[in-house]
């Protein structure tokens, strides 16, 4: 069953080959392993992301580069990212992400990749490059795609990611990979959240004290041995359901972000950032001014508000203390993010709205 859900991922984004892993990032580790990254080798990733993106890469030695993003829309520049490949070292990786479920091309960065041999990861976790009859194919000369089916994402089924590559011999080592890894199991679930819980709160710090942040650097030995995942037979089912439910679940969630879009137009002090979201993972906008005061009032009335992603250099200002970007400063004090699940309906939504319009009139 696992390999006709393996076919199924691979028509869906028109890759030959798919391996299933306990995690996206476990995907991750396993592909720089495959490729023998080491201190030399350059891996490229957005200053703005989650950091257990950086965890894996650091977990193999690599030179992570953070490549600013746009601090009107939260992505990448394409030509920024091309110019850090062209000045990288001889081996590389880069990684063009779809942050939010957003996309864009990235003809030259591909481009450079390509001349200097480079490997090209597209990070599509909100899977916006997902095709079928009615939606045209994005063509890409990427190497692979990397996907999640964690909670919330496009195709969901509760835990698991997979790496789609063209290459078949790649495509069997990187199994040969999975193959050597524990499965995945509520222990690690456990320890991820754990983890995850101790970064939120040291970085917030004490109320009315700076962050602490630092502190969570010396975690990262022990999150290093909690990447290596291999898929579990118990979500089989779960991802063959998410999988036949993609397109229902795409249209509910530009439903629910159309709606929050259409009630947002027009409140002084919203902006929102100027590309398709061809699968939203929650409806993004920019406060630029009283943005923390909105999301704090939100959560009072019990409505979720997302502040989602900080640079990374905010979880390791130790380790990463020379690539701080000041458009990624900018992104991350203006960005909120708005939940699309079934919970919000018009009235929640316009409860979030009147609270957001209270704050920014006053």
């Amino acid at each position: 069953m696992i390999n006709t859900q393996k076919e199924r991922l691979g028509g869906l984004f028109g890759y030959e080959s798919s391996v299933l892993f306990g995690r996206a990032r476990s995907a991750i580790v396993a592909l720089l392993e495959v490729l023998g990254a080491d201190k030399d080798f350059s891996f490229i990733i957005p200053s703005n992301l989650s950091p257990v993106v950086y965890i894996a890469g650091r977990s193999c030695g690599v030179n992570i580069l953070l490549c600013p993003v746009d601090s009107q829309t939260g992505l990448l520049s394409d030509e920024v990212m091309a110019e850090m490949v062209r000045n990288g070292g001889a081996r590389g990786m880069v990684m063009p992400t779809y942050l939010y479920g957003y996309y864009t091309d990235y003809p030259a960065t591909i481009q450079a990749a390509g001349e200097k041999g480079w490997f090209v990861l597209e990070n599509d976790t909100m899977a916006t490059k997902v095709q079928n009859k009615s939606n045209p194919p994005k063509l890409t000369s990427s190497d692979g795609l990397l996907i999640s089916f964690s909670d919330g994402k496009a195709v969901e089924a509760g835990g698991g990611g997979a790496i789609l590559v063209k290459d078949k011999k790649l495509a069997g080592e990187l199994q040969s990979r999975a193959a050597s890894y524990p499965v995945l199991d509520s222990l690690a679930n456990q320890r991820e959240h754990w983890f995850l819980a101790l970064r939120l709160h040291l970085r917030k710090g004490p109320p009315g004290g700076p962050s602490m942040a630092s502190l969570s650097e010396n975690t990262l030995k022990l999150e290093e041995k909690n990447l290596k995942y291999a898929f579990p037979e118990t979500l089989t089912e779960p991802l063959s359901i998410g999988i036949d439910h993609v397109w229902e679940s795409l249209r509910s969630r530009k439903e629910k972000a159309a709606l929050w879009r259409d009630k947002l137009e027009g409140v002084c002090g919203i902006e929102f950032p100027p590309l398709a979201q061809p699968s939203p993972w929650r409806f993004i906008c920019r406060i630029p001014k009283n943005r923390d005061s909105v999301a704090h009032a939100l959560r009072a009335e019990g409505i979720d508000a997302g502040i989602n992603y900080p640079p990374l250099t905010d979880s390791f200002p130790y380790l990463l203390k020379n690539q701080t970007h000041v458009d990624a400063d900018l992104w991350a004090s203006d960005v909120i993010n708005l939940w699309l699940t079934e919970d919000y309906d018009e009235a929640r939504i316009d409860k979030a709205i009147s609270v957001m319009r209270g704050v920014l009139r006053d």
